[in-house]
């Protein structure tokens, strides 16, 4: 009897062990992450932070189009579609092995944001100082009233407000797929050959968009500073094999970049450029863009109750054993 208590004793402390120093999040699909520790929820931060590869297109009534067409009176009818593949390993990063984490994202439209503190505004600000017309009297408010002169900036008739235009998340979903038979390249030159395989692999997350900041990196750039920027952006969890994963875990956010509500990912850096073509626009593929991913995320429920079970198991042979 005494054996049978020493052994059950010694396998419940070898479990607790193995339990307190394990630091791996085992998720579906045998994914797993080896997790950031103290990481602020409330700083952007969390137990992941995975960077990504990217190629995009805008979209005018379903068919790729250049932004050069884009007009403020079809503005409603395009949308931001793309692909990518999450990168690296170690130490924050999602990791499988033989597999790849693709994405494909789409329907994310245009809408008018106020300019009064965003990093857009930031940016004009830098371009007027290094223009130095403030050396002949031209004052900041001057130069955006030049911007909006030009139809580069949008004043709001019933408020005043300067508005610019930038990326709005509307009905913007993003679906990221596993796959272990890895075949997607990330190649700018050949969007259309590669897309199939960005999506032909399981569901492993699907997230709509709930919130994004865009910023421009120049406005006078014909298109209303959409030909290149940065855009940040938040995300819940809707669907795919490992969603209750991301949405038993806690939740994110970082006011201070403009991300304010809670949600379950945070995309960071997101930054991309479409390039001159031959005949004067620009081209309807952008350039390979990069950014990454943070949030926190837990091990699979299926992994957590099959430990209870074991527990449970030990705790009945060493009831039946007494009597």
């Amino acid at each position: 009897m005494k054996k049978i208590l020493k052994a059950v004793a010694v396998s419940v402390a070898l479990g607790a062990s193995s339990l307190a120093s394990a630091s791996v999040v085992s998720l579906p699909g045998n994914v797993t992450l080896d997790p950031l520790q103290g990481a602020d929820p409330t700083q952007g931060q969390g137990n992941f932070n995975n960077g990504f590869e990217f190629v995009q297109w805008w979209e005018s009534a379903g068919t790729p189009t250049s932004l050069s067409s884009l007009t403020l009176g079809n503005l409603g009818s395009f949308t931001l579609n793309g692909y990518g593949e999450l990168t690296g390993s170690g130490l924050g990063k999602f990791e499988c092995n033989g597999c790849e984490l693709t994405f494909e994202f789409s329907n994310i439209g245009l809408g008018f944001n106020p300019l009064a503190g965003s990093r857009t505004e930031a940016n004009l600000r830098t371009a007027y100082e290094d223009s130095g017309v403030a050396d002949f009297g031209v004052t900041f408010e001057d130069f955006i009233q030049n911007q909006v002169n030009n139809g580069n900036l949008f004043e709001d008739p019933q408020t005043g407000e300067i508005l610019f235009l930038g990326i709005q998340p509307s009905s913007g979903v993003l679906d990221i797929f596993i796959d272990y038979t890895p075949d997607l390249e990330i190649d700018e030159n050949n969007v259309l050959a590669n897309a199939p395989n960005a999506g032909d692999g399981d569901l492993w997350l699907k997230l709509s968009f709930i919130d994004s900041v865009y910023s421009a990196e120049s406005i006078g750039d014909g298109v209303f500073g959409l030909s290149a920027g940065d855009t940040d952006f938040s995300l819940d969890a809707i669907g795919g094999l490992a969603m209750t994963s991301f949405t038993e875990a806690e939740d994110i956010s970082w006011a201070e970049a403009g991300l304010e509500l809670l949600s379950d990912v945070i995309g960071f850096g997101l930054s991309a450029q479409f390039n001159d073509a031959s005949d004067g626009t620009l081209e309807v593929y952008s350039a390979a863009g990069n950014g990454n991913v943070r949030g926190n995320v837990v091990s699979a429920p299926s992994t957590i109750a099959l430990f209870g079970l074991a527990l449970i198991g030990i705790g009945a042979i060493n009831r039946r054993r007494k009597v």
